[in-house]
């Protein structure tokens, strides 16, 4: 196995939550292929095995830091989350590949969801998050449709939807040290984990550097750090050769990082437009003079926020599309904060923004061609 397969196979299961034989058939059997190799590597590497279904191929990881952008993307409310776990109570309670209607669910639901929770299925944003729920669950082939339009419950209630389960269902959750019901709240779920995760400090390194867009130097990781550097080659040796990454380490940031976009992987910047803007935003913030903690980490208002937001579009309007144009002050410096709190540019905690170190490490000098003959 190459240099170029190995890292294929690696992006895909870094990427992917798994790799679905019917819906990415190609790339199953790339990785079912070679999965002896991968395997070894995978458990040298990362403390991480390879589970090889018919249906499907899964390199299940758990993060070592909960932090806001693990959430699911389509998700809009705490209670889609809510109903996702309920749904998965209700379809793990069935048999693989049984069949069941819309309105069974909604029937298991109503029974079991807590009183803190009122669903009214006549309110049209519950039955959104339901549908919500239903179409992520179906885009992890988790469900399949048999018959029926999951749009026709958002429009009127429509509950004839017919459903049958997949056998991932039994592998969505993944296993726990013990049954939910013995956990006395998240809390201690979530340490008995944390007790089980990997005592290798290499591999949980490599794991967390594949995972997360980057990792920041803070009072609680300065041996980790100090860890990286000491094997700063070890790291950068194995990228070099096995993966189309390049490791990149500072006083205050480690990072994986490519030299061109792709877009099959979830990177910044991508091909947004958005993320063209956020990178001349970078630019602005390189411009001012920043004070900066220990961590290098500086601190924002939000008005000092909307100032730069205005500065920004003074300078680089120009180049825009007519949508980002057209946005008013605060919505641009809103959409910019959601978008760089999502590659963790940036965290707000009560109204202040705590800029990271990375968000300068980027900048963009535009030239305007436009007139040159």
């Amino acid at each position: 196995m190459n240099q170029e397969i190995f890292s294929t196979c690696l992006n895909l299961l870094f990427e992917n939550f798994w790799i679905v034989k019917t819906t990415q058939p190609e790339e199953y059997r790339l990785i079912k292929r070679y999965r002896k190799e991968l395997d070894i590597e995978l458990r040298k590497r990362f403390g991480l095995s390879l589970l090889v279904r018919p249906q499907f191929i899964q390199l299940f990881r758990r993060p070592f830091h909960l932090q806001e952008w693990m959430g699911i993307e389509d998700f809009k409310d705490v209670m889609d989350y809510v109903l996702l776990m309920h749904a998965m109570a209700y379809i793990e309670e069935q048999e693989t590949n049984a069949y069941f209607l819309l309105n069974e669910l909604i029937e298991s639901i109503e029974r079991d969801l807590p009183e803190d929770y009122h669903l009214e299925w006549t309110n049209y944003l519950h039955r959104k998050s339901l549908v919500r729920v239903l179409k992520k669950l179906i885009d992890l082939a988790i469900l399949e449709v048999i018959q029926g339009e999951i749009e026709l419950f958002e429009q009127n209630e429509d509950r004839n939807i017919l459903y049958t389960i997949t056998t991932q269902s039994r592998y969505l959750l993944g296993k726990t040290p013990d049954a939910f019901v013995k956990y006395e709240d998240f809390g201690d779920f979530w340490q008995e984990i944390q007790n089980n995760q990997l005592e290798d400090s290499n591999q949980a390194l490599f794991t967390q550097l594949m995972c997360e867009p980057v990792l920041y130097r803070n009072a609680e990781n300065e041996q980790d750090f100090i860890r990286l550097r000491n094997y700063q080659s070890v790291f950068a040796r194995f990228v070099e050769e096995k993966t189309d990454y390049q490791f990149e380490l500072t006083k205050d940031v480690a990072m994986f990082t490519l030299d061109k976009r792709d877009s099959s992987r979830d990177i910044f910047p991508s091909r947004k437009v958005l993320d063209e803007i956020l990178v001349q935003l970078q630019t602005v913030l390189f411009d001012q003079e920043q004070q900066v903690d220990t961590y290098g980490v500086g601190l924002f208002t939000m008005s000092q926020w909307q100032l730069a937001a205005e500065k920004l579009k003074q300078d680089y309007q120009s180049f825009w599309s007519k949508e980002y144009k057209e946005l008013k002050i605060s919505e641009l410096a809103n959409r910019l904060l959601e978008r760089a709190q999502e590659f963790q540019m940036v965290k707000v905690i009560d109204e202040v923004i705590y800029l990271q170190p990375v968000l300068t490490r980027m900048v963009a000098k535009m030239e305007d061609k436009r007139d040159e003959k």
